[in-house]
Parts: structure tokens; C-alpha cells; sequence
């Protein structure tokens, strides 16, 4: 993945024809490399006012799950040990189907 701005200019060029195309693709990186980092900074600010647990660590070894959704779990579920059985918890995170009968 390419961060720099420059290298993601330089491709947008050789796309299009158009140069209103490449005007507003080059508008819409700049705007996406501004929210990338705010983003970074959101996330920087709110892991510095929570206490992380090594759970935290272990969660971001997943696929998929980032610092904002590892924050969200750890915060959410407190103590794991809460759920006597693995099922217990995909219930409670709603990763199962629930039925009932009547």
C-alpha cells in the first residue's frame, strides 16, 4: 500500500484522459490521506485514555479486527471468563441464530 500522496498523484495521471478526471481523483486522495490521518490521531487520542489489556493485543491477531474494533470488543466484554461456554459468548455477540418456540 502506498501512503505517499506524490506516488498516488503520479498513478492518477497515467488513468484517465480527462483532466477533470484526474482533478477530481486527485481531490478525492488528498481528502482521503486528510481523513486517514484524523482517523489516526482519533484513534491514537482514545487508545491514550484507556487502559489496554493484553487481551487487546491478542485480539488485533485477528483478521479484520483494527485497533477501533479490538477497542470496542475489549470494552464490551470486559473479563472473558464472564461466558462458562464459548457458546455463551456467539450468543451474546449475536453470531448465532436465535430461535424460539412456542
Amino acid at each position: 500500500m502506498v501512503d505517499s500522496t506524490y506516488n498516488w498523484y503520479w498513478l492518477v495521471d497515467g488513468m484517465f484522459n480527462s483532466p477533470n478526471l484526474i482533478f477530481m481523483a486527485k481531490n478525492n486522495i488528498a481528502v482521503i490521506q486528510f481523513l486517514k490521518k484524523i482517523i489516526k490521531d482519533i484513534e491514537k487520542n482514545v487508545k491514550s485514555q484507556i487502559k489496554l489489556r493484553k487481551e487487546f493485543t491478542m485480539l488485533l491477531t485477528i483478521p479484520g479486527i483494527g485497533d477501533i474494533l479490538g477497542l470496542t470488543i475489549m470494552l464490551e466484554v470486559d473479563d472473558i471468563n464472564r461466558f462458562p461456554k464459548v457458546g455463551d459468548y456467539s450468543s451474546y455477540s449475536r453470531c448465532v441464530k436465535s430461535e424460539r418456540f412456542s
